[in-house]
């Protein structure tokens, strides 16, 4: 029996309304994914670790030979240095593969979870305070949600992508959320220039 008792094809159907997955668009993720990379691999970071790799690394050589006279320091020290832009390539190359693969974002009826690489923060319905679809184009529109856990009040911000149905979104997240157009601001910033 494929069904249990007093369920049927259309019920199956009306649970997995409840669900509904889209992946990121590549305007909303791509842009914040190289700002952190930027933020970590700007120029004053890496002098900050170059500096500070010699510093420990001389005072580990250093401590070596007062401790132990008849301590050997290789030839290939300076192979050390190579571990500096091989951890710049590797970032380079995971960001890369990061902006490959869009995040994707999961709403229940229980949780509302963001997923890209790893498992991402889920938010449950009671937690959440305030929620907002903003519609900045036809293309463009960004869900945001405040939400509380203990004491802590964070917001998380979805772009959702040009698929989804957004009468089907509003009914699926936990709470009505408040719906700005901000296509006309975007008017009336060109007309200002």
């Amino acid at each position: 029996m494929l069904f249990g008792k007093g369920e049927s094809f259309l019920t199956g159907i009306v649970s997995n309304a409840a669900r509904l997955k889209w992946h990121e668009p590549r305007w909303f993720y791509v842009p914040r994914l190289w700002r952190q990379l930027r933020q970590i691999l700007n120029l004053r970071s890496l002098v900050v670790i170059v500096l500070a790799s010699a510093f420990v690394g001389a005072a580990i050589i250093a401590l070596c030979k007062i401790a132990i006279p008849q301590f050997a320091i290789p030839n290939r020290l300076w192979w050390m240095l190579l571990s500096l832009p091989g951890v710049i390539l590797y970032l380079c190359f995971y960001f890369a593969l990061l902006s490959a693969f869009p995040p994707t974002i999961t709403v229940r009826g229980r949780t509302l979870q963001r997923t890209h690489s790893s498992a991402g923060p889920k938010i449950k319905p009671e937690h959440v305070r305030i929620s907002w679809l903003t519609v900045h184009s036809r293309g463009r529109v960004r869900l945001k949600l405040r939400y509380c856990l203990g004491k802590l009040e964070r917001t998380c911000v979805f772009g959702v992508s040009s698929s989804v149905d957004l009468d089907m979104l509003v009914q699926v997240l936990p709470q009505e959320p408040i719906v700005r157009d901000a296509r006309k601001r975007a008017i009336e910033l060109e007309n200002c220039k």
